[in-house]
């Protein structure tokens, strides 16, 4: 007798950082990370810095900002994945 292999495939957008460039406002925002990108414009207002310094990330590679300071989780940011950095 045979198993089936249930896996399911998830396929990952790829996004340029130009595409991210696009994405720079308070309403929407996006960020890269590490070579992955996520929508925070719903953690905006949550920043514990306050509006202004996380607006600093909005539509770049914010990676040397995200990892000098200690206080980042990145597995606060996983539920906002929206896909790699090309």
């Amino acid at each position: 007798m045979s198993k089936k292999n249930n896996t399911t495939t998830t396929i990952v957008k790829l996004y340029t950082l130009q595409e991210v460039s696009s994405h720079s406002s308070e309403n929407d925002c996006w960020t890269a990370i590490d070579g992955k990108i996520y929508d925070i414009t719903t953690v905006i207002p949550l920043h514990p810095a306050g509006k202004d310094k996380i607006m600093r990330g909005c539509g770049v590679d914010a990676t040397n900002t995200f990892n000098r300071v200690g206080a980042h989780d990145i597995e606060k940011l996983k539920q906002n994945f929206v896909g790699n950095l090309k």
